[in-house]
């Protein structure tokens, strides 16, 4: 972070520093910290490559951010909603778009934030950006998924994709606190390597 423009890393140790220490972090989640650090080097990245501005710096508001966060950690008297961590993937990437806790570049934060956390579960996504760039308008314009059969699956993805279903499936009829998001796609559309 120290090698990206002064006044935004000025701006970016503000934020931080007015968060303190970070409640959302933990092996398979994403903390605060980190998503304000994609923030600013997508910024940066903008500034520098393309000699253009943005829209606004920063968090909009950041009870947004926390609460976009905090969906990560979804849970009912001890039940998690998002059982897997494709499913927490899937849920911080939907909120990072749709709550738009920043004053512009959302959905490519949401991107950078999503390729990190993928790789913070060991898994590497092997499809093409524009495929996340189409979900990432679709997801804000609210078009999910228009037909299943958009969606490629390779052999070892497809298999992993339905036996998460059939886990899922098992664990929603033992406990009906959660019905199924318009999210769980999002492991579909990963080739998954270890």
């Amino acid at each position: 972070m120290e090698h990206i423009d002064p006044n935004l890393y000025e701006d970016y140790l503000r934020w931080t520093k007015s968060i303190g220490d970070d409640p959302y972090v933990s092996n398979n989640c994403v903390g605060i910290i980190d998503v304000l650090k994609a923030h600013y080097l997508i910024i940066d990245y903008f500034f520098k490559e393309y000699g253009e501005g943005v829209g606004g710096i920063g968090p909009r508001n950041l009870n947004i951010l926390h609460s976009t966060l905090s969906r990560q950690h979804s849970a009912y008297e001890g039940v998690r909603k998002w059982r897997d961590n494709f499913e927490i993937c899937a849920t911080l990437f939907y909120g990072l778009i749709k709550n738009h806790p920043f004053h512009d570049v959302n959905k490519r934060t949401a991107f950078l934030v999503l390729v990190y956390h993928l790789s913070k579960i060991r898994r590497f996504p092997n499809s093409k950006n524009r495929l996340f760039e189409d979900l990432a308008i679709r997801i804000a314009s609210k078009r999910v998924l228009k037909n299943k059969s958009e969606l490629t699956f390779s052999p070892k993805s497809d298999s992993i994709r339905s036996q998460n279903q059939r886990a899922r499936r098992a664990a929603w009829k033992n406990n009906d606190l959660w019905k199924p998001a318009a999210t769980p796609f999002m492991g579909s559309i990963f080739m998954i390597r270890s």
